[in-house]
């Protein structure tokens, strides 16, 4: 199978953003800890967990209908990544900090 630039390029902006996401995902837990910020990063946390849970039950569960697209490391990574910087946005506006 021949990689395609389309492909390829996708590639890269996946990498480029995960990247990003857990670079920022560091910085914000390194940063000082008051109590406000850190019921951001729990609630953050925990929605990021529930929602990994859950597709990860769902393709689990198409998986043993063989409908399932699977999950690679790579992208399970990147996933989680953006669930978490949008959930500590959403958070972090709501609670302000």
């Amino acid at each position: 199978m021949e990689n395609s630039p389309l492909a390829s390029a996708i590639f890269l902006i996946a990498s480029c953003i995960s990247v990003a996401c857990i670079l920022a995902m560091a910085v914000l837990l390194a940063k000082k800890k008051d109590e406000r910020r850190a019921y951001i990063i729990m609630k953050a946390s925990a929605s990021t967990l529930y929602v990994a849970a859950a597709l990860f039950l769902l393709d689990s569960v198409l998986a043993a209908f063989e409908l399932g697209i699977g999950f690679t490391s790579f992208s399970a990574l990147t996933m989680i990544c953006i669930i978490y910087a949008v959930a500590f946005a959403f958070f972090k506006r709501k609670y302000g900090d």
